[in-house]
């Protein structure tokens, strides 16, 4: 499977997977070998390139362990997009993660997360201001 244009998407990956990144690297290169360094290899250690293949082999298994019911991979997509908004990540950012052209895809999907947040509008700015005025205040003294 590949992205709708047909290129290879890099995505960021957050501080809080480092550690469990790390240990599947090292738990695939003490059973594996995994010489490419791929997070996800198929049979022969090469990359797993299809999604039907990468749902079988790890999803799966790993939603059936934590007793999660199965769901699509693709879901999380939209998952972390609206989880990504809850939070106030740059919208920017986001649509750079989902392989969005514009802001406006982004806005057009996911649009209705930032009308949720709207209880929380203005806060960074307050933070913001806060955060000069006790600046300048300091500097004062």
């Amino acid at each position: 499977d590949s992205t709708k244009t047909g290129e290879d998407r890099f995505v960021d990956i957050t501080e809080t997977l480092d550690p469990y990144i790390e240990k599947h690297f090292k738990m695939m290169e003490t059973q594996k070998g995994n010489p490419n360094g791929y997070l996800f290899v198929n049979q022969y250690q090469k990359r797993i390139v299809e999604c039907t293949t990468m749902a079988e082999w790890y999803w799966r298994p790993t939603l059936k362990r934590l007793n999660i019911n199965y769901r699509q991979p693709y879901h999380m997509r939209h998952t972390f997009a609206c989880q990504s908004i809850a939070a106030g990540e740059d919208l920017n950012w986001i649509k750079k993660m989902l392989g969005h052209e514009t802001l406006e895809m982004l806005l057009r999907t996911y649009g209705n997360w930032l009308i949720k947040r709207e209880g929380r509008a203005g806060n960074k700015l307050n933070g913001y201001f806060n955060e000069f005025v006790n600046e300048n205040e300091t500097s004062k003294s």
